[in-house]
C-alpha cells in the first residue's frame, strides 16, 4: 500500500474548477467585479463547497486582485468560516471552500449565503489537527435514512401539509377482511446487518366513525419482518418509534410496508355499514449500523471522539474533510490517504463529539445559483401609492399600465422581489418578508396599494413531477406534462397563508395587508405573456369606459343566492342596464348561454351568486367554467368579474388553473379584473362581506379604486361582524387594485 498522507491545506484541488475555464473566456466581459455587495449563493445541500476563481467568472463575476484575506462568507447576517487558498491577490485558480447547511422552511429548502469582499467579516475556519491515531478503527456508526419523498397534499393536516402517502382499507359488510398496503423503498447501499436499528414513523388518523374501538390499526414491516402496530381512534397523531434487527436490513434496497389488515368496523352518521379505515403516513426515518464508507464519494456522520476512523470508497487521493461542533464548522487538517486497489482510504482522528463531513474532489459541491445582490436602499426611499412587487424579469410587461397610473397622479414604485428578500429575509424565498415591506411601505412610502405580480405554487419544495413518462404502443415512449396550471412547478410569489374551517390551509393575500388601509390585488402569472395580456386588458378596459350594461347570474341550489344578487344589483348606479339570469327558474344550459352571449356584446360588470369550485361557477350543473372561457370574445370590451362562490381564485394548484386566473389571461376575451374565494366559505356571511363590497364600490365618494372598495369592506365588516373572517382571509382581486372606481360607477 502506497500512503500518500498528506495534509489537506497542500491538496491544492483544481478539477472543480478546471471544466469552466472555457466558459469563463466567453464570460470575462460580462463578469462584473466581486464587492461588497458580493454574490447570493443558492446552498440546496448540506456539505463541502469550493468555488474556484474560473468557476465564479464563468458565473459572471471577477475576484481578479481582491485579496483572500479580504473574502467573507455570511449566512444570516453572521460571517461563517471559509478556507481561502492564499491570502493575496486572487486569480482564477484561487478558491475558496466552506461546509454550508441547508434549510427547509415552510417556503424553501434553498439556503442563502452570499461571497462579499468584505474584511471586517472575513473569518477563518479553526484548524483541527486530526492527524489518525493508532489501534483498531471504528468498526462504523450509526447512520440515518430520513424519507423526504411526499406524493400527497393535505390541506386539511395540521402542521405540514405534505404526506408520503395515505393508505385506505375497506372491507365490504359481511366479508373477509380486505387489507391493503403502501410501500416505501428505502436505498441503503452502506448498511451493515450486524447490531441493532429502528424506524420512526409519523401517522394521522384520517377517518372518523362511530364502531367498536379501535378505529385505525396499522401495521408495519421491514423486508417482511413485522417491526410494529399501532392501534388508536379519530384524528390522532401518532409518532412512534420500534427498535429491531439490523439484520433484517440489506445493503441496498429495502422496502417498508405500511399495512392496514382491513379488520375495522363501523358506520356512517345514518346507519350504514362502511367499515373504512383511512391513515396517513406522514414521513419515517431509519436509524441504522452505516459502514465508514463513502457513498458517490461523500461520507457525513455524527462521531463521538474516537482516534481512528478509515473512510472507504474515495475516488481521489485529494479529500476535503470538516466538522460542526457546536454548529461552528472547523476544518480538519493531517488527514491520511491511502492508495488501496479499490481505490482510496483516508484516515483521520474524531477529537471531539460532532458532526463530520468528508468529501472527494469529485464530490465537492457547487451552489445550486449564483446570483447578484443589489443596492436595497431603493426600497424606501421616494413615494409609492402603487407599490409593484414582482420576479424582475415580469416588471418590464408592466410599462403600459405604470405609465397610465403615472400619468394620472398616482406614484408607482417597482421592486424586484430578490432586493426585497436581500433585505429582509436573509435572501431567502419567505412570504412575511413580503408583509414586513409592505407594512414599511405604508408608512414610509405612502403606500396605498400593492400589486404582486407572480403565480404561487404549493409545492414550494418541489414534490410534484410535472413531467413524467408515459407508454403508448403505437409512439412509444413520450413526456406529458401534468402541471398544467403552473407547467414548470414555479413560485414567483408566495402568499401568506392562513386556516380556512372547512378546506384546510389556504392562501390569503389579504394576510399581508390584514386591517390596515392597503388594497391588495395580483396577477398570478407564469410568465411574462400571461403578464402582458393581463396589462393589455387592464388597459383596453380603461379606455372602454361608460360601459354600463351588467350580468347578474346566481346559482339554484339555495334561494338565498337570488336573494343575494337582487340585493347586490339594487346597489348599481340608476344608469346601468342590468340583465338578470338565474338557474332558476331559467334552468343552467339556458343561463349559460345568456351569460357568454352578455359578455360577447360586451357586458362590464358580470356577478355570481352561489356555489363553485376551482373550475366553475355553480355545481353542478355550472352556469360558466373553464371549458366555457376559450369562447368568450369580448377581446376589446373585458369585463370585471365578482364570483360570489368558493375557491374559483384557489389558483395554487400546479396542476391546474383557477377559473379566475383564466379568465383573466383568456387571449380573446374574459377579464380585466376578477374577485374570488381561496377557500369554501359560509354563505351568509360571504353575502354581508358582498353586500358591504358593492356599497363601498358603486357609492361611498370616498373610495377611489377597486382595490380600496375590497379593502374599506373586509375591515369595516370584520369590525362589525367578526364571523365574516373567513370570507375576508379568502377574497382575492385578481388584476389591478389600483383601477379607478370611475368607469364601474359610469362617471370619468
Amino acid at each position: 500500500m502506497r500512503v500518500l498522507c498528506r495534509c489537506l491545506a497542500v491538496c491544492g484541488l483544481l478539477a472543480t474548477g478546471l471544466h469552466a475555464a472555457a466558459s469563463s473566456r466567453a464570460a470575462t466581459a460580462r463578469a462584473q467585479p466581486l464587492s461588497s455587495a458580493g454574490v447570493a449563493l443558492g446552498i440546496e445541500r448540506s456539505g463541502i463547497y469550493r468555488i474556484t476563481g474560473a468557476t465564479l467568472r464563468a458565473r459572471g463575476f471577477d475576484w481578479s486582485g481582491v485579496r483572500g484575506s479580504d473574502l467573507a462568507l455570511v449566512a444570516h447576517g453572521k460571517a461563517v468560516p471559509r478556507f481561502v487558498s492564499t491570502a493575496g491577490p486572487l486569480s482564477d485558480s484561487s478558491y475558496v471552500e466552506f461546509y454550508a447547511s441547508s434549510i427547509f422552511t415552510f417556503y424553501t429548502s434553498r439556503n442563502v449565503y452570499y461571497l462579499q469582499v468584505n474584511h471586517r467579516m472575513a473569518l477563518d475556519p479553526a484548524a483541527v489537527p486530526a492527524s489518525p491515531g493508532s489501534g483498531a478503527p471504528a468498526a462504523g456508526f450509526l447512520g440515518r435514512y430520513q424519507e423526504s419523498r411526499r406524493t400527497l397534499y393535505e390541506p386539511m393536516a395540521p402542521n405540514d401539509q405534505w404526506l408520503f402517502g395515505s393508505v385506505t382499507a375497506i372491507t365490504p359488510p359481511k366479508h373477509a377482511n380486505v387489507p391493503t398496503h403502501l410501500d416505501a423503498s428505502v436505498n441503503l447501499p452502506a448498511a451493515v446487518p450486524h447490531g441493532q436499528a429502528s424506524i420512526t414513523f409519523d401517522t394521522r388518523g384520517a377517518t372518523d366513525l362511530s364502531g367498536p374501538q379501535p378505529q385505525h390499526h396499522l401495521i408495519l414491516f421491514v423486508n417482511g419482518h413485522q417491526v410494529a402496530e399501532q392501534t388508536f381512534s379519530g384524528y390522532v397523531e401518532k409518532v412512534t418509534t420500534a427498535k429491531f434487527s439490523a439484520s433484517w436490513l440489506l445493503k441496498g434496497r429495502n422496502i417498508v410496508r405500511f399495512l392496514l389488515p382491513g379488520d375495522v368496523r363501523n358506520k356512517t352518521l345514518d346507519g350504514q355499514d362502511v367499515n373504512i379505515d383511512i391513515v396517513e403516513i406522514r414521513t419515517f426515518s431509519l436509524r441504522y449500523p452505516h459502514a465508514f464508507a463513502a457513498i458517490d464519494g461523500s461520507l457525513a456522520a455524527h462521531l463521538p471522539v474516537q482516534p481512528q476512523v478509515v473512510i472507504s470508497g474515495l475516488r481521489t487521493p485529494q479529500v476535503s474533510a470538516w466538522r460542526l461542533v457546536a454548529g461552528t464548522p472547523q476544518r480538519l487538517t493531517g488527514v491520511a490517504v491511502h492508495d488501496v486497489n479499490t481505490g482510496f482510504q483516508a484516515a483521520f482522528a474524531a477529537t471531539a463529539r460532532g458532526d463530520y463531513r468528508l468529501e472527494d474532489a469529485r464530490a465537492l459541491l457547487l451552489p445550486a445559483s449564483f446570483t447578484h445582490v443589489h443596492d436595497t436602499g431603493y426600497l424606501l426611499q421616494g413615494h409609492g401609492q402603487l407599490l409593484i412587487i414582482g420576479p424582475q424579469k415580469f416588471l418590464p410587461a408592466l410599462a403600459p399600465l405604470v405609465a397610465y397610473h403615472r400619468s394620472h397622479g398616482m406614484t408607482v414604485k417597482l421592486v424586484d422581489l430578490a432586493d426585497m428578500y436581500t433585505r429582509y429575509s436573509a435572501g431567502l424565498l419567505d412570504a412575511a418578508a413580503i408583509r414586513s415591506y409592505i407594512a414599511a411601505a405604508e408608512k414610509q412610502l405612502g403606500t396605498q396599494s400593492v400589486l404582486l405580480v407572480g403565480a404561487d405554487n404549493y409545492d414550494y419544495h418541489h414534490y410534484i413531477t410535472c413531467r413524467r413518462r408515459a407508454h403508448n404502443k403505437k409512439q412509444g415512449y413520450y413526456v406529458k406534462n401534468n402541471c398544467t396550471g403552473n407547467p414548470n412547478d414555479r413560485v414567483f410569489v408566495p402568499s401568506l397563508y392562513v386556516d380556512n374551517i372547512d378546506f384546510g390551509r389556504i392562501p390569503s393575500d389579504w394576510a399581508y395587508t390584514g386591517t390596515s388601509a392597503v388594497g391588495i390585488g395580483r396577477i398570478p402569472a407564469v410568465n411574462a405573456d400571461q403578464v402582458r395580456v393581463a396589462v393589455a386588458k387592464s388597459m383596453l378596459y380603461l379606455r372602454s369606459g361608460g360601459r354600463t350594461q351588467a350580468i347578474f347570474t346566481a346559482g339554484g341550489e339555495e334561494p338565498d343566492f337570488a336573494q343575494t344578487s337582487d340585493a347586490l344589483a339594487s346597489l348599481l348606479p340608476a344608469s346601468y342596464t342590468v340583465a338578470k339570469a338565474y338557474n332558476k327558474p331559467t334552468g343552467a344550459r339556458k343561463v349559460r348561454v345568456i351569460l357568454r352571449d352578455g359578455i360577447n356584446r360586451g357586458a362590464e360588470i358580470v356577478d355570481f351568486v352561489g356555489h363553485g369550485n376551482l373550475e366553475q361557477w355553480g355545481m353542478p350543473p355550472s352556469v360558466l367554467n373553464v371549458g366555457t372561457v376559450p369562447k368568450l370574445r369580448n377581446r376589446t370590451k373585458p369585463a370585471v368579474f365578482f364570483g360570489w362562490g368558493c375557491q374559483t381564485a384557489y389558483d395554487v394548484d400546479p396542476t391546474d388553473q383557477a377559473l379566475n386566473a383564466r379568465l383573466l389571461f383568456a387571449q380573446n376575451g374574459g377579464a380585466a379584473l376578477t374577485l374570488g374565494s381561496t377557500g369554501l366559505d359560509d354563505a351568509d356571511v360571504q353575502a354581508v362581506l358582498a353586500k358591504d363590497f358593492f356599497q363601498k364600490l358603486f357609492q361611498d365618494p370616498a373610495i377611489s379604486t377597486v382595490g380600496q372598495a375590497l379593502q374599506a369592506a373586509k375591515v369595516e365588516t370584520l369590525a362589525k361582524d367578526p364571523s365574516v373572517q373567513p370570507p375576508a382571509d379568502s377574497y382575492e382581486l385578481y388584476g389591478d387594485p389600483a383601477l379607478p372606481v370611475g368607469p364601474l360607477r359610469g362617471t370619468p
